[in-house]
């Protein structure tokens, strides 16, 4: 069975009838497929479950496990920061996620990295930069190997190198800044 919905049509369906969260999805086009416990929508989507919202242009959400696969200019907020990237892998019931090509904002730290895992309660970047400069080009940052963002709290990163614009300064086998 294929219910086909059209322009911004709002589709609430309760994935937990434990938690009666509702999860929110609108697009240009929605689909929800009955059998296969999933939904998927195209064109200016936004999900909304709990306290997180992920903009996408595409996503496929599994209502029975809650996992989703968003791609195409993807934005993911929550209460701890805000990550943007080409894809996202996320479970909403969770909080478990993983971004590929990202960019997080964790006030007061502005991070880029090929991939970054999210959880609950912090950020994992791989192989990334990390700075409190909000410039596109950021005038100092540090590179490690990985950097974990406790928001509101502290980073910690591991064969860290300092770096002005592209030239290193310094290198600490391990690095912690609280906030």
């Amino acid at each position: 069975v294929l219910f086909f919905f059209v322009a911004s049509f709002e589709l609430v369906h309760a994935l937990d009838l434990k938690e009666q969260v509702p999860v929110v999805v609108n697009g240009d086009k929605v689909e929800f497929f009955t059998e296969l416990e999933k939904i998927v929508a195209e064109g200016n989507v936004i999900i909304e479950y709990g306290t997180a919202t992920l903009i996408c242009d595409r996503i496929t959400v599994f209502t029975k496990t809650k996992d989703a696969f968003a791609e195409g200019d993807v934005r993911l907020e929550d209460e701890r920061g805000t990550i943007k990237g080409k894809n996202i892998f996320y479970n909403f019931d969770s909080k478990l996620g993983k971004i590929i090509e990202a960019n997080i904002k964790a006030a007061p730290y502005f991070g880029t990295a090929p991939e970054v895992e999210k959880f609950p309660d912090k950020f994992i970047l791989k192989d990334g930069d990390i700075t409190t400069c909000n410039l596109d080009e950021p005038h100092y940052r540090i590179h490690a190997r990985e950097i974990e963002i406790f928001p509101e709290e502290k980073i910690v990163a591991k064969r860290v190198t300092f770096l002005t614009g592209d030239v290193p300064i310094m290198y600490f086998p391990r690095y912690v800044q609280y906030i």
